[in-house]
């Protein structure tokens, strides 16, 4: 039997939003003013503003600003990106700055909170490669029959 998955496109869905506030507020405008609005929703526009983070970055910093790849990790850091888990399978992992306490505590590794190359999420951004071999080690290290959800619950690692 075929199953059939249903994906969902986050950027149709917030350029829909988009769309709605911007009638939202138009309407407001011409309330308090008189005055009507134009209305324009791209979705390459919902969409670029959504996942390009050197757009801005290149508009602040001008020519000295050299964007670079980072494989499967986010060049932000975090640790965010795409880690393995075991063989050919893996997880994609999102720690925000507020998080990484909850993080190494779900990864039983309270030293990496004194660690200087992780103590800091510029020191995790600027260590990202590290710490990617660090957490696809622990992950690793997860018994095949159980499962990563089990060491994040175990924690109450999830926000």
């Amino acid at each position: 039997m075929w199953r059939i998955s249903r994906s969902k496109s986050n950027g149709d869905y917030a350029t829909g939003v988009t769309a709605a506030m911007s009638v939202g507020f138009a309407l407001l405008h011409r309330e308090r003013t008189g005055e009507r609005q134009c209305i324009e929703c791209s979705l390459v526009d919902t969409y670029f503003n959504m996942h390009e983070v050197n757009v801005p970055k290149s508009s602040l910093r001008g020519p000295s600003f050299a964007p670079r790849r980072a494989g499967s990790l986010h060049p932000d850091g975090g640790p965010t990106g795409v880690f393995r888990y075991r063989d050919e399978e893996f997880i994609a992992i999102m720690v925000m700055p507020y998080q990484w306490k909850q993080m190494i505590k779900a990864m039983n590794m309270p030293q990496l909170a004194d660690d200087p190359r992780f103590n800091t999420p510029r020191t995790r951004r600027d260590n990202n490669a590290a710490l990617k071999q660090i957490i696809e080690a622990w992950l690793g290290g997860i018994a095949a029959d159980g499962c990563v959800g089990v060491a994040w619950r175990r924690f109450d690692a999830l926000c």
